[in-house]
Order: C-alpha cells, then structure tokens, then sequence
C-alpha cells in the first residue's frame, strides 16, 4: 500500500488538513459542559463522544473477527438515561477516544487494508476505517457547534 494513502488515513484520524484537530476540540471541557443540552431534544457533547466511542467498540470487534449481535445494540449507541456525569468519568471517555485513534493509526500504517472485516459484510479495512473517519468527524463537528453556543470555544490553549 502507498505511503501517501497510509499518511491520508492518519491525517484523517487527527483531522490534518481538514479541520480543527480531533483531540484539541475535546480540550478543557467540563463535566458540567460536557452534560448541558444547548436545545430541546438535542445531543449533548458527553452524547456525542460517547456515541463516537460507542461505534469504535463495535469497529474494533469486527476488525477483530468477533460477532456483532445486531439486534442487542439496536437503540444502545447513545446515552440511555442521565447518568451521573463525573470529572473521571469524563476524562475516562476522552482518554478512551485517544486510545481509539492510536489503534485505528497503527491499523492504517501496518495492516493490508484491502483485508475484509466479516462483522461488516465483508467491508474492506481501510473503508472501515475511513467510515470511522467520517463518522468522528461529523460527531467532533458537532461537538465544536455545542461548545460554540455555549461559549466554551476555542479551547482554553487557543484563545
């Protein structure tokens, strides 16, 4: 596989060259920010990640050859109810999505993305990855609107 399509994949993880880095967009979030629905019926920020790291877990378990039961994580991959959001709770979910993206990096550097993942229909690893790349950009978009209104952006380093 070309060099240039396993740095394309990278960048892609960190949001390099397309938007505000991935990781920098969670910085100095707090539990109390992280929890406020800015709208009615809206997804708050700890929704957002946590539906990112949700899908992740699914991601990895196909890559890995494990089953997917379809039918029992119906309607799981957001929040079910207004759990106590805590100052470790939070950073354990950051921390979780960080992880994520270093193994989804050393996936796209060393593995024959051509591979296919059999949880997914046979789909190709490295369109697993992109998938994962899109979906983590669209949410961390979101992510940066809800920070946005309510007045927590840029990050507290940027400012």
């Amino acid at each position: 596989m070309s060099d240039w399509i396993r740095q394309a994949f990278t960048d892609g993880l960190y949001g390099k060259l397309a938007h505000y880095d991935v990781l920098k967009a969670l910085e100095g979030i707090t539990p109390e920010q992280a929890k406020k629905k800015s709208y009615k019926g809206g997804h708050s920020i700890w929704d957002h990640l946590f539906h990112i790291v949700f899908w992740h877990d699914i991601t990895m378990k196909a890559i890995q050859g494990k089953a997917i039961d379809w039918d029992a994580i119906k309607g799981t991959d957001w929040l079910q109810s207004d759990a106590k959001l805590t100052k470790k709770s939070w950073e354990k979910l950051v921390k979780s999505f960080a992880k994520h993206l270093i193994e989804l990096k050393e996936l796209a550097e060393t593995e024959d993305l051509t591979q296919l993942i059999k949880g997914f229909g046979d789909m190709p690893l490295g369109k697993g990855i992109l998938v994962e790349i899109q979906h983590n950009s669209y949410h961390i978009g979101q992510i940066v609107i809800l920070r946005q209104l309510q007045g927590n952006w840029p990050p507290p380093d940027d400012k």
